[in-house]
């Protein structure tokens, strides 16, 4: 088997899948105010009053879904989700924060401002660095951990 091959089943069939974020929850803010102030484009926005719509859901479609209750600023790790330890992807997360801590901290004064690690399937050890949460400490964020063990029927969506 080549290192690709391996590589392309070890992603297949993950051993384990966590995906970590920063998730700001901006309140009255508009999403694009927590952008400007950051400097950082986000992986995801959501808009307070915006449907609430499955991906690729046709704009025709979505009168009767549900509307965002929240404006909400995420940034990924910018890791895959498939075999990558919660603290690499903590890693990957405050580096693309660095210098950006103070910016961070006035957010949460006035947001909810957290570091969400959403685990499914096996879920393995999860473990920070005591630098890790220094570094959590100095943004002023939490961590939330958020586990669901899709192998069981009652947390399983299909």
């Amino acid at each position: 088997m080549t290192s690709c091959a391996a590589a392309y089943e070890m992603t297949a069939n993950p051993d384990f899948e966590i995906s970590v974020g920063l998730e700001i929850d901006a309140k009255e803010s508009s999403p694009d105010a927590v952008t400007q102030s950051l400097g950082v484009f986000p992986s995801l926005v959501t808009r307070k009053g915006e449907p609430d719509a499955p991906a690729g859901e046709h704009p025709s479609a979505l009168g009767g879904h549900p509307r965002h209750r929240h404006n909400l600023w995420r940034l990924d790790s910018g890791l895959p989700a498939a075999n990558t330890a919660l603290s690499e992807q903590i890693d990957a997360l405050l580096s693309r924060l660095e210098g950006k801590e103070e910016q961070v901290q006035k957010w949460a004064e006035g947001a909810h401002v957290y570091v969400n690690a959403f685990a499914y399937q096996t879920v393995p050890n999860l473990t920070l660095s005591p630098e890790q949460m220094r570094r959590m400490a100095a943004l002023g964020v939490t961590l939330e951990v958020d586990l669901h063990d899709l192998t069981r029927a009652e947390h399983n969506d299909n």
